[in-house]
């Protein structure tokens, strides 16, 4: 989402080219990061919004083959220097989304071993 600078309708326009570009290419299995519940958060956390758009999209228009992979809140972002304030720092954590039974939490490096499994084996 930073290179669509936290705009849901620029990264909309990033995604829906990027489908384009990959079946023009050619590519034979797509892998999209999505998030879990996508289609759940409020229009106010606008990072996430483009998110099921473009999981609809890519199911109905792209027309390539796709896996969608949807992840928890990054381990890594607990530590980002951009964070306001750092969590670690502060000593507690908070999300705008309630619950009950925690917070999924993924490390990046796990959602990049589960792209590269889904590459290799798409069935």
């Amino acid at each position: 989402f930073l290179a669509a600078g936290n705009s849901a309708q620029k990264e909309e326009a990033q995604g829906k080219d990027m489908f384009a570009a990959a079946k023009a290419a050619g590519v034979e299995h797509l892998i999209f990061i999505s998030v879990i519940d996508a289609d759940l958060f409020p229009k106010e956390v606008t990072h996430l919004v483009s998110k099921p758009i473009l999981e609809k999209f890519l199911k109905e228009k792209a027309g390539v083959p796709f896996s969608i992979l949807r992840p928890g809140c990054f381990f890594e972002d607990l530590n980002e220097p951009s964070n306001y304030p750092n969590p670690l720092v502060k000593g507690k954590l908070s999300y705008l989304s309630k619950c009950e039974n925690g917070w999924p939490m993924t490390a990046t490096y796990d959602i990049g071993r589960a792209a590269a499994r889904q590459l290799l084996q798409p069935d």
